[in-house]
């Protein structure tokens, strides 16, 4: 299993190596959390248009499936622009309506 952040990269080198160090501990704390010991996993960070560098990144793994996230409005226009980009199929996963508070 990949799991890939993408950023839009802008910046200078401190401000881009800070942001890249935070999205690691993100991202390592999310796989830690919800990862299986018995899986594989790989963590990427990419800087780029976000679409494009998550194809990119399941074209150059080979990836059997991309997984996206989604609010409760539907596919973003990420997702969108990744369903017409390359031939891996796509899963979008709708988040958990938010609860209001009393």
């Amino acid at each position: 299993m990949t799991l890939v952040h993408v950023w839009d990269g802008i910046g200078g080198t401190w401000v881009r190596s800070t942001i890249e160090a935070e999205l690691r501990r993100r991202l390592h704390a999310a796989a830690l959390a919800g990862g299986a010991a018995d899986c594989a996993l790989e963590e990427v960070i990419a800087s780029g248009m976000t679409h494009r560098e998550i194809v990119r990144v399941a074209e150059a793994r080979r990836a059997s499936l991309i997984v996206l996230g989604s609010d409760d409005r539907g596919p973003g226009s990420t997702a969108r622009r990744v369903l017409g980009k390359g031939g891996t199929p796509v899963l979008i996963v709708r988040s958990a309506p938010c609860e209001e508070e009393p």
